[in-house]
């Protein structure tokens, strides 16, 4: 049951951070290209470093393309809706806090592996240095 469960907030997690870093490109007024590559690099990016660090090779996307199809799917279909909500920035912060909970459980998957527990803790301090960078420029 709790493998299911990781296994659909791992989804979910990576479609909400494709969806940000979609969302960024629209603030940059990028095209579709760009769309996709800032999608997939949010939405994959994470979770590469979390697997390189811990050893895990190759790293989950390599291992199931499916990641990947997910990030282009989510990113395309950003840039045909993006230009419907009135302020992109604020449905960023929301996706943002909402795929760093989701991946909380980061940490819990890398404790069961008996991995070093300070390896997964660093990827917190990360998030939170790009927290204090963005609040340093409220408007992108």
């Amino acid at each position: 049951m709790i493998d299911v469960v990781t296994f659909w907030l791992d989804w979910f997690g990576v479609a909400v951070f494709a969806t940000t870093g979609a969302l960024v490109a629209s603030r940059k007024q990028m095209d579709l290209i760009g769309f996709i590559l800032l999608g997939t690099v949010t939405g994959v990016g994470g979770g590469t470093i979390r697997d390189t660090l811990l050893g895990n090779l190759p790293v989950f996307w390599i291992a199931d393309p499916r990641y990947l199809i997910t990030c282009v799917v989510v990113s395309s279909a950003a840039f045909f809706l993006a230009h419907i909500p009135q302020s992109r920035y604020a449905l960023v912060l929301r996706f943002d806090a909402v795929g760093l909970a989701v991946f909380g459980h980061g940490c819990r998957n890398g404790s069961q592996r008996k991995r070093r527990s300070d390896r997964c803790r660093s990827n917190g301090r990360d998030h939170r240095h790009v927290r204090r960078h963005r609040s340093r420029h409220p408007r992108w």
